[in-house]
């Protein structure tokens, strides 16, 4: 996406008592790296700004702010960094850790001193990408079921998209109960969280109906996709009903 580079002028104070200064002789080369990265919490860019070698050095502030995500390490959508000199070019940096929200993320680097004629800001946007997941792992807070709904077992599922990392907010996991003859085996589930949160987990209670002692449940948990449609992506746990 084409830099944009956007000068704001204050209105009525000191009209034309100052002449004005491009905004490239107060901030430069605004670069942002990757541009394109998963929206994951986790994955990084790189963003930084030139400023003129000749700038004083009460001058050197810059704020970048994030319109979504989080700078590193301070954890905050606005960040404050000194410009220093590196390999002879004045220039301040920061890192932008991406939201868990797929989107637009649009970025600006704002000298941190005031102008009583103008502001001067360059703008840049950075494509956080949906995390989709590649793994689902299922994990019970025990094996054991009791029979005609005693003894619940809380189910947590943990996603991860391909480099193992965290997945979007919002992305949905169906539960099914099964008995060794593929037959739906009817259980309750409650208090469901199916879709994704910004830890990248979901979770259900399962509590089976009245079956014999020593009978085996599999309880399965299987991605869906944006169209509600089962995906590859599952994992399956044995439950027994054996008190």
């Amino acid at each position: 996406m084409k830099k944009l580079a956007i000068l704001f002028l204050t209105s009525g104070l000191l009209a034309g008592c100052e002449k004005d200064v491009p905004v490239g002789d107060v901030l430069q080369a605004f670069t942002v790296s990757p541009r394109t990265l998963e929206a994951d919490g986790q994955s990084t860019a790189e963003v930084s700004v030139k400023l003129p070698p000749e700038t004083s050095a009460d001058r050197r502030n810059v704020v970048f702010t994030a319109g979504k995500g989080l700078f590193s390490p301070a954890g905050t959508a606005k960040y404050t960094a000194k410009a220093e000199f590196i390999n002879g070019e004045l220039i301040a940096k920061a890192t932008l850790r991406m939201p868990l929200q797929p989107g637009s993320v649009e970025v600006t680097a704002q000298l941190e001193y005031d102008s009583p004629v103008q502001e001067y800001a360059l703008k840049d946007v950075i494509e956080a990408t949906p995390s989709v997941p590649a793994s689902l792992v299922i994990e019970p807070s025990r094996f054991g079921l009791g029979t005609n709904y005693t003894g619940e077992v809380r189910l947590l599922g943990t996603l991860r998209n391909a480099q193992r990392r965290n997945v979007s907010t919002g992305n949905r996991v169906l539960f099914e109960d099964f008995l060794p003859s593929g037959a739906r085996a009817n259980g309750r589930f409650r208090n469901n969280q199916l879709q994704s949160n910004d830890t990248s987990r979901v979770s259900t209670i399962y509590a089976a109906p009245a079956y014999p002692l020593g009978t085996t449940i599999k309880v399965r948990g299987t991605v869906l996709d944006a169209n509600g449609l089962k995906t590859r992506v599952a994992d399956s746990v044995l439950l027994t009903v054996n008190f």
